[in-house]
Parts: C-alpha cells; sequence; structure tokens
C-alpha cells in the first residue's frame, strides 16, 4: 500500500500542496550552484523527503557521510556509493543512510551527480523499513546480478517513480538507465497499482459509511459504547 501511495504522490501533474511548491523552488534554487559541499544533500534532506516521499522519512531516519572504506562493497565495476539499515530492530522503524566518501569523491567521474543519484536510492530503502517495516527481498535480476537485499518489485516501482519526477524537475536521475545497467529492475504492472487505487477507494467508502452510522447512533441513543444507552453495542 506505501509502493501505490508513493506513486500516487510523485505524479507530475497534480496539484501541489504550498509546501511541496516551496521544497521545489529550494531545491531547484540549490541546484543552480555546482560548487556545493557534499553537506548540500543533508541539508536538503528534509525538501527531498517533501517532494518525493510523503514526508515519512525526516525523523526516523539518520543521514551521515563515512570516509573509511571499511562498510564498501563491490561486485566487478559497479560500486556502492551509498547504504541504508535499520537502526535497532526492524520493527522500530527506524533507519541510517551512510554515504561512502572515499569512493563517491575518489572514483566516480561525476561526484555531484552521483551524490544527488545515490541520496534517492538510499531514501527509497529508508521509506520501504519506515513504512512498511521490512526490505523486500531481491528479484531474479538482481540476485543474478549479484546485488544486495532491498531491491525487489516494490522497490523498483517506487525508484521508477521518483526517477521519472526528479527528471522532469531537477533534472536528477535516482537510478541508472533501466536498459544499459547489470542492475534491473522489476515494476508493479500499472493493472496491480489499479487494484491497489480501488482497494483504498472501497476502504475510503468503508470508513465515510461506518463513521455516519457512528454518528447516527450517537445523534439518536447517544454513543453506542455506553452501556446506559439503547444503541450500546455491549460484547456478547
Amino acid at each position: 500500500m506505501s509502493t501505490y501511495k508513493l506513486v500516487r504522490h510523485n505524479r507530475y501533474n497534480k496539484d501541489l500542496p504550498q509546501e511541496e511548491a516551496d521544497a521545489i523552488e529550494r531545491l531547484r534554487d540549490g541546484l543552480k550552484i555546482r560548487n556545493w559541499g557534499p553537506d548540500i544533500v543533508i541539508k536538503a534532506f528534509r525538501d527531498l523527503d517533501t517532494v518525493f516521499f510523503r514526508g515519512r522519512v525526516v525523523g526516523n531516519c539518520l543521514v551521515r557521510w563515512r570516509d573509511t572504506e571499511g562498510c564498501i562493497s563491490t561486485h566487478g565495476d559497479a560500486h556502492f556509493y551509498g547504504s541504508t539499515a535499520p537502526l535497532g530492530p526492524l520493527e522500530n522503524r527506524q533507519t541510517e543512510i551512510t554515504l561512502h566518501a572515499n569512493l563517491m569523491f575518489l572514483k566516480c567521474d561525476d561526484p555531484y551527480t552521483e551524490m544527488w543519484r545515490t541520496i534517492l536510492h538510499e531514501m527509497v530503502h529508508a521509506y520501504s523499513m519506515i513504512t512498511s517495516g521490512w526490505d523486500e527481498p531481491d528479484t531474479t535480476h538482481d540476485a543474478m546480478a549479484g546485488n544486495q537485499v532491498g531491491h525487489g518489485i516494490h522497490f523498483g516501482t517506487c525508484i521508477l517513480a521518483v526517477h521519472k519526477r526528479a527528471k522532469k524537475l531537477f533534472g536528477l536521475v535516482a537510478m541508472d538507465d533501466p536498459y544499459n545497467t547489470p542492475f534491473r529492475f522489476d515494476y508493479i504492472p500499472k493493472r496491480k497499482l489499479q487494484e491497489f487505487k480501488e482497494f483504498i477507494i472501497e476502504r475510503k467508502h468503508e470508513e465515510e459509511r461506518q463513521k455516519g452510522w457512528d454518528m447516527y447512533y450517537q445523534g439518536k441513543w447517544g454513543p453506542r459504547d455506553n452501556p446506559g444507552h439503547r444503541g450500546y453495542r455491549g460484547r456478547h
């Protein structure tokens, strides 16, 4: 369900809340200056969260740069410039994003572009852990490429939505060219996303119907959880 909500949030032609519109303008202003230090992605973290992740990551995620290479993994020619891990038990839904400075700034041809791509990629992982309390297994394509856990079909669907919107809004990318990379992501079909939409609409209607009945009973007989009223629905 959180996957569908993120895809819907990242529709390009939508009515923007004022908070989101302000965040977009701040990011556009910041991206005009390319000589920022590495701390720019941390300073922009809240605005990135507002624009792409429904404001769900800030407050539940610690972000830091790390200059040691002990936690850096590589598979062939592919480098991992960041990583995301739970802070404590996964059910706590607290996460930590680590950006690997030595690898990114010493071995990357375009570290400025890469740090934006990496922070968006890792924020998708953090969003999944925070909203769903888990990080899904790899897809078959991912496992064959030797990639790490967490790049399943929900991840692929989320990062594609973020990638498309980031490219249109700011000229940024959240993923490599899906047709020219060893790391291929699977996506939830549009038909399945439509089913999620229909389920959410039906659930919303059911909640509204229940609210209407609650108001009816309360207006006619008083609160139904009060044993002194005729509308009381006690345990049987």
